[in-house]
């Protein structure tokens, strides 16, 4: 995904655990610190999100490990040529 904004991290250019680390980031500082500073969330519900960030940990660390399958060519590192 290709952004006009030069201080964006551009996708393609990203690894899996680097945009997980973004996207964790982003949640925490624009959605979760704001609603607690302003105490629109409970303790269920940050116990909720805290699971759900580490969902997103654990999905990041896989795609990472998928995509480390690869070599630059795109070749399994197991396929017969």
């Amino acid at each position: 995904m290709y952004l006009n904004d030069p201080n964006h991290v551009q996708i393609q250019d990203a690894s899996c655990s680097e945009i997980g680390g973004h996207l964790m980031d982003f949640i925490d500082e624009r959605l979760v610190e704001p609603l607690i500073l302003n105490n629109l969330m409970n303790n269920e519900q940050v116990d909720e999100l805290s699971v759900l960030g580490g969902a997103i940990k654990i999905l990041a660390e896989k795609a990472q490990a998928y995509d480390n399958l690869f070599d630059k060519n795109g070749q399994l590192p197991y396929s017969c040529n």
